[in-house]
């Protein structure tokens, strides 16, 4: 298993003697919640004021997709994405005004607000469409997780340094052993994106690759 810390030697020797880092693992029940892979964000022709090229990152995503929606057991899928009405009085006006971009994209209806079609996402895998970063927040994903036994939540989706990372922390808070597969999140700045995943392993889950969750739901599956 390779950890995101050992990209920086010196941090892991300084975390590392002051009780910091250590890996959670896996449970027994996981859950996948892709987080915001919204054409608002996936779109790379510049049209959209919050787009990237996140291809690797929803390819990867669409693995695990395909894996999980195998299995004898399929694990629950969740997907979020940001969704204000069009007069944005369900959101809150200092947000807005801190990021006036949203308002431009983010609104409920328009051509922004779907998934990238590339996720392919089933009936049974719900969409919930919230106000602010964490999919914790103001969401029914807690009870959903709770309601079917879930002890593992997988986190992918955008951007790494916001909404990957908030809702990384709320599902720490929560409980769950939190899971972020490095090469399926995916953000417009790859430095903050950096710092944010060491972050993440050092205080709210373990940063993995994307092959190392597969062969832990093919593990699953073998013994299902």
């Amino acid at each position: 298993m390779t950890r995101w810390l050992e990209r920086y030697p010196e941090m892991k020797c300084f975390y590392e003697k002051r009780g910091y880092g250590e890996r959670c693992g896996f449970g027994k029940t996981p859950a996948i919640a892709v987080i915001d892979f919204g054409l608002a964000w996936t779109d790379k022709t510049g049209e959209s004021p919050m787009g990237a090229d996140l291809d690797k990152a929803v390819e990867n995503t669409v693995k695990l997709l395909q894996v999980a929606r195998s299995m004898k057991v399929k694990p629950p899928i969740i997907f979020t994405c940001f969704s204000y009405n069009s007069s944005l009085t369900d959101v809150s006006p200092i947000q807005i005004k801190k990021m006036p971009g949203l308002k431009e994209i983010c609104i409920e209806g328009s051509k922004w607000d779907a998934l990238d079609p590339r996720l392919e996402r089933q009936s049974d895998e719900p969409l919930i469409k919230k106000k602010n970063s964490s999919a914790f927040w103001g969401t029914p994903l807690t009870e959903i997780l709770i309601g079917n036994g879930i002890d593992t939540l997988i986190i992918t989706g955008c951007t790494t340094d916001c909404c990957v990372r908030c809702t990384a922390i709320d599902s720490q808070h929560r409980g769950f052993h939190t899971i972020i597969p490095h090469d399926a999140v995916g953000s417009r700045d790859p430095e903050q994106a950096s710092y944010a995943l060491l972050d993440m392993d050092l205080r709210w889950g373990d940063v993995l690759d994307t092959q190392e969750v597969i062969e832990y739901l093919k593990g699953l599956e073998q013994e299902q």
